[in-house]
């Protein structure tokens, strides 16, 4: 048993910012959302199977779409007129040209649901420089880029100046007189390669001349030797390739992997640094890619704490990450005395600029603050 959504009832609602259609619902009909110009996000659950014409035409400030595993059909006019869009995440089995020439994607996450890429499912989308293909067992079937003489270039990432590639399972595709592997030529500057990957193919990453570096998490005991066209036409002695601690001496011994200019061993673990008001909380070491979990911060009476651009997962390099102490307007009397001072009475005195020298001053939003508390 299945729900369905149908008729124009949040045509042009104006209070949606975001949709999550659950799971057990199968169809989404036409015109459902269209016109929801405050909408950002939309996941779609893994249930639905067909998004039909227009279901979220002109809905003008989406920017991050994630598509359930149950997606057979999209609509080339359900999403028209979503210029903002921006990040998209694909769970379906097949991915097809729904997209094609959506010139606001910057990034696509390929989920390890995904057994195919259809070849011009990207094609003409001009602004995407960011590509992950999740980590699986399963191997990934994928169109190819046509280049040739005869035939105007065309296919996969065709046009996308992709920048940045996280590589999580292997890839199956064609290369024939007409036709050469899914990244072949692209502008790729840094690679990552995940430990389940266990071959690269023929010409895989060939005549990328921007490479600046790869990373590899294939661990020593897994190394293998890539096609021998793996970087073909790339000057792989200018680019570094960061590997697995203790894995150095395994990857310069080990062929084509030993070509490159500069074989760097990174740590297993990286430093997250909190500050908050420009002074040293607290560090700890979290592995690459863990989710990171904020630390509890001393309680304080009229205080409320924020992190600033705290990332949801933790990168491949030491970072740190900045916070503030803000205060509850609701308990406190503020008062500017000019553009770059404000006072905070706790308590609801008056504070004055005489008793000034005898409280803490904090940076918060750019701006000195003195929070005054009455004892």
């Amino acid at each position: 048993k299945y729900w369905v959504i149908t008729g124009c009832k949040y045509h042009c609602c104006l209070n949606l910012t975001s949709i999550f259609i659950p799971d057990g619902v199968k169809h989404v009909g036409d015109y459902s959302f269209a016109n929801c110009t405050n909408l950002n996000k939309v996941h779609i659950g893994n249930d639905v199977d067909n998004i039909k014409s227009c279901t979220f035409e002109n809905c003008s400030n989406l920017k991050e779409l994630k598509i359930g595993s149950g997606i057979k059909q999209i609509s080339y006019s359900s999403f028209s007129g979503c210029n903002a869009l921006e990040l998209i995440e694909f769970n379906c089995e097949t991915i097809d040209d729904w997209f094609y020439g959506y010139t606001s994607i910057e990034k696509v996450i390929i989920g390890p649901n995904v057994c195919r890429i259809e070849d011009d499912a990207f094609h003409g989308c001009s602004s995407i420089k960011d590509v992950c293909i999740e980590d699986g067992e399963n191997v990934l079937s994928m169109g190819f880029n046509y280049k040739n003489s005869f035939i105007n270039d065309y296919g996969l990432f065709c046009e996308c100046p992709i920048e940045t590639l996280y590589l999580g399972r292997n890839l199956l595709y064609e290369r024939t007189t007409y036709g050469h592997s899914p990244f072949w030529g692209n502008t790729l500057k840094y690679i990552t390669i995940g430990s389940c990957v266990k071959e690269l193919g023929v010409s895989l990453f060939a005549k990328n001349y921007n490479l600046k570096s790869v990373k590899s998490l294939i661990p020593a005991d897994k190394l293998f030797v890539p096609a021998s066209s793996a970087f073909s036409g790339i000057e792989i002695q200018n680019c570094v390739l960061y590997v697995p601690y203790g894995a150095k001496s395994k990857y310069k011994s080990t062929d084509i992997w030993k070509d490159f200019g500069s074989v760097v061993e990174v740590a297993e673990k990286y430093a997250i640094t909190y500050i908050i008001d420009g002074e040293f909380f607290a560090k700890e070491m979290v592995a690459e890619g863990s989710v990171i979990q904020l630390p509890e911060v001393p309680q304080r009476d009229g205080y409320i704490f924020s992190w600033d651009n705290a990332p949801r997962l933790m990168p491949s390099y030491n970072i740190t990450i900045y916070g503030s102490y803000m205060i509850d307007s609701s308990i406190c009397n503020v008062e500017e005395l000019d553009d770059n001072l404000i006072i905070y009475d706790i308590r609801g005195s008056r504070t004055n600029k005489d008793e000034l020298k005898n409280n803490c001053i904090y940076i918060i939003n750019g701006k000195k603050v003195v929070l005054w508390i009455r004892r």
